[in-house]
C-alpha cells in the first residue's frame, strides 16, 4: 500500500496542526459518530513517532474501509485493541502496508466479527495467519485433525497441560475455519463439515487420554464401547456455538482386570465419561473445548453416564415415543 500523504485523512495523524472542526469533519467522512472516542483510539494507534510514521502508509486504506463498515466506530475500536496487543505497532503497520491482502483480512475481522477479534487479542500469534493465503483455502479432513491433535497432546505430559492444549488447538482452528467462512474462500457446508471433523477428532483424542489414565488404576475392560454423536455433531452440521450431544455405550457387563483395583464395566465407563467431560467441557484459563450434553442418553440426566448396549435397546424398545 503506497501512502498518499496528500490525502486529507493524513491530517488526522498530526492533529496538533489541524483545527478541531476539520478533525470532526474528517471523522464524519469516515462514518464515525463518536469523534472523541475515535481521537482516543487514533492516539493509541499512533502512540509514538515510529508508529505514526508507519501508520501513514495504511491510513488511506483504513479510512476507506471504515466508510464501508457496518459500524465504523466499533471497527476502529477493534483495530486499536489488536494493535495494542502486538509487541510492535510500527512493525504491524509496515507488514500490513507491504502485504495488502493481510490488511484486508484484518479489517474484515475488525468490521465483521467481535468473536474473531477477541481471539486475535487473546492469542496474538494468529495474526500470522493473515499473511498465509494457503491456510485460507486448505480444507482439513477428519484424519488430518486426528493426527494434528494427537501430535499436540504428545507435547504435554500432565493431564492439565493436555486440557489446555486441547483448548488452545480448538481456538486456533475455530479462528482458521471462521476466517475462511467470513472471507468466503470456502462454502458454508465445508465450514460446518470441518467444525464437525474437528470436534470428532478432539473427542477421540480425549477418549484416548481418559482410557489410558483409567487403565492405570483399574486395568482393561474386555468390553467394546462407543461414543455416539447425536444432534448437530451426529449429522455433521456442527456450528460455532453448538454444544455436542454424546451417548456413551459399552457392549457387555463385567469387571475390569489387570489393574491395582477392579470395578464393574458400568463404573469404568461412567468414569471414562467423567474424564471425557473434564477434558472437553470443564473451563480452564484457556476456556473450554466444547459444551457437552449427555441428556440424550437413556433416561436422561437421572441415569448413569454410560449404559450397556442391552439397557440402550430396552430403553428404545419400551420407553421412547415417536416425535
Amino acid at each position: 500500500i503506497m501512502a498518499n500523504t496528500n490525502h486529507p485523512w493524513h491530517k488526522l495523524i498530526d492533529t496538533a496542526a489541524v483545527p478541531r472542526s476539520d478533525i470532526a469533519a474528517l471523522w464524519k467522512q469516515a462514518g464515525i459518530r463518536d469523534a472523541r472516542r475515535a481521537d482516543i483510539n487514533l492516539s493509541s494507534l499512533c502512540d509514538s513517532s515510529f508508529a505514526r510514521e508507519a501508520f501513514a502508509a495504511i491510513v488511506t486504506y483504513l479510512f476507506e474501509t471504515l466508510q464501508q463498515a457496518p459500524d465504523p466506530d466499533d471497527a476502529l475500536n477493534q483495530l486499536e485493541r489488536i494493535a495494542s496487543a502486538v509487541p510492535s505497532k510500527p512493525n504491524l503497520y509496515r507488514n500490513l502496508s507491504y502485504f495488502p491482502p493481510a490488511f484486508a483480512l484484518l479489517m474484515l475481522v475488525c468490521t465483521r466479527s467481535q468473536y474473531l477479534t477477541d481471539i486475535v487479542v487473546r492469542d496474538i500469534g494468529v495474526i500470522d495467519y493473515f499473511y498465509d493465503m494457503a491456510f485460507l483455502t486448505r480444507v482439513k479432513t477428519h484424519d488430518d485433525y486426528y493426527r494434528e491433535v494427537h501430535h499436540v497432546l504428545q507435547l504435554h505430559q500432565s493431564f492439565e497441560g493436555r486440557m489446555n492444549a486441547l483448548r488452545f488447538f480448538k481456538r486456533r482452528e475455530f479462528f482458521r475455519i471462521a476466517l475462511q467462512d467470513l472471507s468466503g474462500t470456502v462454502d458454508f457446508w465445508t465450514c460446518v463439515g470441518e467444525l464437525s471433523h474437528l470436534a470428532d477428532a478432539m473427542v477421540k483424542n480425549a477418549l484416548d487420554i481418559a482410557m489410558a489414565q483409567l487403565q492405570e488404576s483399574y486395568g482393561t475392560p474386555t468390553s467394546a464401547y462407543t461414543v455416539l454423536a447425536m444432534g448437530k455433531l451426529g449429522g455433521g452440521e456442527l456450528n460455532y456455538s453448538s454444544d455436542i450431544d454424546l451417548v456413551v455405550l459399552y457392549e457387555k457387563q463385567g469387571e475390569t482386570r489387570g489393574g491395582p483395583s477392579s470395578i464393574s464395566y458400568g463404573e469404568f465407563f461412567s468414569k471414562l465419561t467423567e474424564k471425557l467431560i473434564q477434558l472437553i467441557a470443564v473451563a480452564t484459563e484457556q476456556g473450554s473445548v466444547f459444551r457437552v450434553d449427555l441428556d440424550l442418553r437413556p433416561w436422561g440426566n437421572k441415569s448413569d453416564l454410560a449404559h450397556s448396549l442391552e439397557s440402550f435397546y430396552i430403553y428404545w424398545d419400551r420407553y421412547v415415543e415417536h416425535w
